[in-house]
């Protein structure tokens, strides 16, 4: 995927956004169809009382950029938008090979007679009527001429935007492996496979329990990939039969089933020169293991109905939350198409607690959000054992910075209680958890020497509490005793310590 944040950054794109936002007093950034946003220029210092107000409710405005992107694909050039708070904007699509892939846009003026639109609003997301009066008071409307001059300089940035996408020095390798954040030798090692398994074109399968970012290390493999520029698509493979499961990713020819009222490509077809993502593999049933086998094999496939295979040129990446060991010991899975991948472990965050206060200020940073971390919520952050993973640490941050406003530090103080129990329960502490680094020599061995310090690290956190630290891990207790003994794990005696 490509790193609209390099090209926000570009020098003709930081110069006219900085013009927008000085004269104007507009926002400047990319939107993507996932609603991230890339700002453009300096900081984007800009004020806009309005947009404060309103975020104390309704949160970032992530919402609106994925509807910013969506009018402009739609419109195929420049259109005039309005954001959830209802100031004005307008966003211009970014096209590479007749594919939508984002939308410039610079926002946050008025027009005579926004007034009433905007305190209709405000009903809607409970906005003090007091602050809102102060707010829509300091907005100075826009006159067409600052109109027109906004809405050429923002094409202009799309041209830039569009040329800079084209162009492959401005898309060589990406990288952004740093999104896996921390200084931990976990973290360290996963950057590392993460980048051997971009610079080749093998399977990959991505294990790891929910959360715990298998969706990113699919899309920095992809997006570092000589296939960056092509299609990446993700595909469930959790389906109510095979048969549909079969049309939507192999396709059909008509009269293959009832309704099959013509011939329609599946996902592999679409993907073909990408990467195409199987989500939860270990949901596919006998049949379709072997049909992905033979995809993973030679690339062949056969559409529903048609007699005669086709070839299919993509990079496959598959995801399950089971673990490997839980895969190749599971007689409803296929040990052939396990093998078939390389393979890549997402582990758990508990297992890499030292990392969390650098993912966190990082996940802030994307979001817009230009706060540090107190000392106490570093602690509770650290403490808590996150079963949802990173996925559930985001939503929490998201939550700390709506009701710390717009403090220039996140404090304890609105923690969740689940967490602030954690924190309460478990003294600070300076010392750094028990892992070790090991030169990558083999992939298998790399792997073991791997889950062998997650385990150890997860065992430790949890004064070796064999079954707080399988839930830690999503594995069963009796699975966890295994990987113990294989890995002959040193842990005390079961009289001295619960297990």
């Amino acid at each position: 995927m490509t790193d609209w944040n390099e090209i926000a950054h570009l020098p003709e794109i930081s110069e006219i956004a900085e013009i927008l936002r000085r004269q104007l007093n507009l926002w400047v950034g990319i939107a993507t169809p996932s609603g991230i946003a890339a700002y453009a220029g300096e900081q984007q210092a800009v004020s806009k009382p309005l947009c404060e107000a309103f975020m104390a409710n309704h949160g970032n405005c992530r919402d609106s950029y994925v509807a910013w992107y969506q009018e402009a694909a739609h419109a195929r050039g420049p259109v005039l938008v309005r954001c959830h708070a209802g100031l004005r904007g307008m966003a211009a699509p970014i096209f590479l090979n007749d594919r939508c892939e984002a939308a410039v846009f610079a926002s946050g003026f008025i027009e005579p007679g926004d007034e009433e639109e905007i305190f209709e609003r405000s009903h809607t997301h409970a906005q003090s009527q007091s602050t809102l009066s102060n707010s829509v008071n300091r907005l100075e409307p826009m006159t067409p001429r600052e109109k027109r001059l906004a809405l050429e300089l923002l094409s202009a940035v799309a041209r830039y935007a569009q040329k800079a996408l084209s162009s492959d020095n401005a898309l060589s390798p990406v990288s952004g492996f740093d999104r896996f954040a921390g200084p931990s030798a976990l973290s360290q090692s996963i950057r590392t496979q993460l980048s051997l398994a971009a610079h080749h074109a093998l399977p990959v399968l991505l294990s790891g329990p929910s959360g715990s970012g298998k969706s990113l290390a699919a899309e920095l493999i992809h997006s570092n990939s000589e296939r960056r520029n092509e299609a990446f698509i993700v595909q469930s493979c959790v389906s109510e039969s095979d048969t549909a499961f079969l049309s939507e990713l192999f396709g059909h020819r008509r009269g293959a089933f009832p309704g099959a009222l013509c011939d329609m490509p599946g996902l592999i077809e679409l993907a073909h020169g990408g990467t195409l993502v199987l989500d939860d593999i270990d949901a596919l049933s006998p049949n379709l293991q072997k049909r992905v086998l033979k995809l993973a094999e030679d690339g062949t496939y056969l559409p529903l109905g048609d007699p005669i295979p086709r070839h299919v040129d993509i990079r496959l990446i598959a995801a399950s939350r089971l673990s490997l060991d839980e895969l190749t010991r599971s007689d409803a899975f296929d040990r052939a198409l396990v093998d078939r991948f390389q393979r890549l472990v997402c582990p758990p965050l508990a297992s890499h607690a030292e990392d969390i206060q650098q993912i966190a200020s990082l996940y802030l940073h994307t979001q817009g959000v230009h706060a540090s971390l107190s000392d106490e919520l570093v602690h509770a952050l650290t403490t808590y054992a996150w079963p949802g993973n990173v996925r559930e640490l985001q939503s929490e941050l998201e939550r700390l910075a709506i009701l710390n406003k717009n403090s220039p530090v996140l404090t304890a103080d609105f923690v969740s209680e689940r967490i602030r129990i954690a924190a309460q329960t478990t003294p600070p502490t300076d010392a750094a958890p028990h892992i070790t680094a090991t030169p990558f020599t083999n992939l298998a061995q790399w792997l073991d020497e791997l889950e062998r310090n997650m385990i150890l690290h997860v065992l430790e956190q949890n004064q070796f509490n064999r079954t707080r630290a399988a839930d830690v891990l999503g594995i069963s207790r009796r699975n966890l005793i295994r990987k113990i003994e294989r890995f002959e794990i040193e842990t005390p005696s079961d009289d001295s310590t619960p297990s």
